[in-house]
């Protein structure tokens, strides 16, 4: 006869409800199946603990009392089943428990700034039982504030009674059970407007073309934005640190005075501002030359110079000889400097007046003159040192190197002058008829406009 084993499977439970990570308040009840084996007793316990619990049947509710000692979280339910043999059979299931209303604050979020209007706010309540009443309080529970509704605005009068600072706000919320829960959130009130102190630029200071840098001490222990207008908050510039204002905005302004003004705000809301004049100036210094004249005619001594400059805020003044290489300053009209007049070639000089304005804006003028200090230069041409002439005067051929030539003459043996005009000519007949025979010196002369005289004598013989 042949022999067997026998083989004997433990029970085999399947958990049909509850599910994993189902929440409950009360209790929860269950549902199993037991596949396989003859089951003798059914039994659960509860996050491990020595005690079982009996029941008949394949369904049931957990019970209360041994789910009243649980705090609320994460609870294992494990079920138990053995056979008429003592094979155990054996599954579990984790469930939430929560016997606590869960308050979600949405609005505000923590540590968020507000100012003088008290914040708004918006919670989310969730509780299996039925929701009894829900509340709030901004001084530790001194003052609940009942809600009717999820949304809303913390009381306006507690708010204002509050200082600056952090605030804290307890959402409370009780349901049909009895179970309190309770959120807790952090906000800061910040009433106190931004200080702005101006440092540069200075009131009434006084800018050309080149738009102003700027130097501003703000303070604020929530500072949000900090921003700039020159235009009456037409435009709106805004910066995060000191800087140079916007050029493009500067160079639409007029000539005058303007307005700027610095604005700051925080993230509470609160803004301040604080404002100065300054003037501007885009004009270069206006000049009128009266004297030198242009094209006039000057020697060894210097022009004076008679200038007019027009300017509200004019700084200082000087010209220059040489294109601005050298420069002399002034104060009034009066003579151009010597040295300097007396290192300049003759021929043309360009003298340029300068003037500027305190905001930096430059203006020039400029004459042309012509400097002169040679005296005029003569070649006799013809007659010929020592020529020898009959009783008919002599013609004669001379040549002058003189830009500024006035008049021409001669004399016989140191006589009457005779003047001519032109570079020829013949000798006047009557003073060579009345010379005596033997050596004649003519002696020619030419002076310039400014007086000047240059002479040569040629001695023939009569």
């Amino acid at each position: 006869m042949r022999c067997f084993k026998s083989w004997w499977d433990r029970p085999v439970i399947s958990i049909n409800s509850p599910n994993t990570n189902n929440i409950f308040d009360n209790s929860p009840d269950f549902d199993i199946s037991i596949d396989e084996g003859i089951v003798n007793t059914t039994w659960y316990i509860l996050d491990e603990e020595l005690s079982n619990i009996t029941f008949t049947g394949l369904t049931g509710n957990i019970d209360q009392t041994e789910w009243i000692k649980r705090v609320d979280g994460l609870v294992i339910i494990k079920f138990f089943t053995n056979d008429s043999r003592g094979y155990i059979g054996f599954t579990e299931v984790a469930v939430l428990k929560e016997s606590i209303p869960q308050i979600t604050i949405n609005t505000p979020t923590l540590n968020k700034t507000f100012g003088f209007n008290a914040p708004e706010f918006n919670i989310t309540v969730n509780d299996l039982s039925p929701i009894n009443t829900t509340w709030y309080t901004i001084d530790g529970g001194l003052t609940n504030y009942t809600l009717t509704e999820l949304t809303g605005v913390i009381n306006q009068t507690a708010w204002d009674q509050k200082e600056d600072g952090i605030i804290t706000i307890r959402f409370y919320a009780n349901d049909s059970l009895g179970n309190l829960g309770f959120k807790v959130l952090n906000i800061i009130k910040d009433t106190a407007l931004p200080v702005i102190t101006i440092i540069s630029p200075n009131d009434s200071e006084l800018f050309g073309t080149i738009a102003p840098s700027f130097n501003v001490e703000i303070y604020d222990a929530n500072l949000d934005t900090t921003w700039y207008t020159i235009d009456g908050e037409i435009t709106n510039i805004t910066f995060i640190v000191n800087e140079t204002m916007d050029q493009s905005a500067w160079n639409t302004l007029p000539n005058g005075t303007v307005i700027i003004t610095f604005y700051a705000n925080d993230s509470a809301g609160n803004w301040a501002f604080s404002s100065l004049v300054v003037r501007v100036d885009k004009i270069s210094p206006s000049i009128l030359i009266n004297s030198p004249a242009p094209n006039e005619l000057f020697g060894t001594t210097p022009p004076s110079f008679n200038v007019e400059i027009y300017d509200a805020n004019l700084d200082s003044m000087w010209y220059s000889l040489d294109n601005g290489l050298t420069n002399t300053t002034f104060t009034a009209n009066g003579t151009i400097n010597q040295a300097l007049w007396s290192g300049l070639s003759d021929g043309n000089v360009i003298i340029t007046f300068y003037a500027n304005d305190s905001a930096g804006n430059i203006g020039f003028a400029e004459v042309t003159i012509r400097k002169d200090v040679t005296a005029p230069i003569i070649a006799i041409n013809n007659p010929q040192n020592s020529d020898l002439m009959g009783a008919t005067a002599p013609n004669f051929d001379i040549s002058i190197e003189e830009p500024n030539l006035d008049k021409t003459r001669y004399s016989l043996n140191g006589g009457n002058n005779v003047t001519f005009t032109g570079l020829t000519g013949t000798i006047n007949q009557a003073l060579w008829d009345a010379l005596p025979e033997g050596n004649v010196i003519i002696t020619f002369y030419a002076n310039d406009t400014l007086g000047r005289i240059g002479f040569l004598a040629s001695m023939t013989r009569n």
